[in-house]
C-alpha cells in the first residue's frame, strides 16, 4: 500500500525540483520523477498529478530543457504507463494546432508508443484517440486544397502516429475477447 500523504509530498518535493533554479539537477530530478510513478504506479494519481503537469510543461522550454529532453520523455513514459493512457490524456490532453500560436501537444503521441501499460482498454482508444485520427486525416485533406502541403504531411504523420498507438493497445488490452 502507498502512503498516500507521503508520495503526495514527494511529488511536490520534485515538482520544486524542477524549477529553473535548480537547471543544473533538472536530468537526475527526472530520473526520480520516471521511477516515483514507476513506483506508484496507478496509485500515481490523484498523488503526483501536479508533477506531471509540471514535466508536460517543460518539453516547451526548449533553451533550459536541452540535453535533459531524451529524460524528460523516458520519465512522463514511465508515468503514461503507471497510470495508464485514459488518465494520462487526462492530465495532459494531445492537442494540435495548425496554426501559430496554437497549442500543440502533440509530441505526447511519440510518449504514449511504447507505454500504453497494463490499463490500456480499447474502449478508450476507441473513444479517444478515433475520433482525433479522423479529424487529423480530415484536416489534412482540407490543408492539402489550401496547398498547405507541409502542414498537411506533419498532420498525415501525426495520423500515421496515433494508429501506432494501436498494437499497445491490443496488447494488453483487458476488454479485448
Amino acid at each position: 500500500k502507498t502512503d498516500a500523504p507521503a508520495a503526495a509530498a514527494l511529488a511536490a518535493a520534485l515538482a520544486d525540483g524542477l524549477a529553473p533554479r535548480y537547471l543544473p539537477l533538472w536530468r537526475p530530478v527526472l530520473e526520480a520523477c520516471g521511477e516515483l510513478f514507476s513506483a506508484l504506479g496507478e496509485r500515481a494519481t490523484p498523488a503526483a498529478d501536479r508533477l506531471l503537469r509540471t514535466m508536460g510543461d517543460l518539453y516547451s522550454d526548449h533553451k533550459r530543457l536541452g540535453e535533459a529532453r531524451g529524460t524528460l520523455m523516458a520519465s512522463i513514459g514511465l508515468a503514461a504507463r503507471a497510470i495508464g493512457p485514459q488518465e494520462f490524456v487526462l492530465l495532459l490532453p494531445i492537442r494540435v494546432s495548425t496554426s501559430v500560436d496554437g497549442e500543440d501537444t502533440s509530441w505526447l503521441l511519440t510518449v504514449l508508443r511504447g507505454h500504453c501499460g497494463s490499463r490500456a482498454t480499447l474502449s478508450f482508444f476507441s473513444s479517444y484517440f478515433m475520433p482525433l485520427q479522423a479529424w487529423l486525416l480530415n484536416r489534412a485533406a482540407e490543408l492539402a486544397t489550401e496547398a498547405r502541403h507541409v502542414e498537411q504531411k506533419n498532420l498525415h504523420n501525426l495520423f500515421e502516429q496515433v494508429w501506432a498507438l494501436l498494437p499497445g493497445f491490443c496488447a494488453s488490452a483487458p476488454d479485448a475477447s
